[in-house]
């Protein structure tokens, strides 16, 4: 069963992590850009896992 509420938030957090990925620039170190990218993915899976 779809759990409908989570779904939302989570669709949410990574709305928020993907911002964050997108507003980063070439001048931040990669370590910190990787690591935002890896944490968008841990969001993605959550919400998959939603459904």
């Amino acid at each position: 069963m779809i759990e409908y509420n989570k779904l939302k938030k989570t669709l949410l957090l990574l709305q928020e992590q993907n911002d964050r990925l997108n507003s980063l620039f070439d001048d931040h170190e990669q370590w910190i850009i990787d690591a935002v990218k890896e944490s968008t993915i841990q969001r993605y899976e959550t919400c998959w896992d939603c459904l």
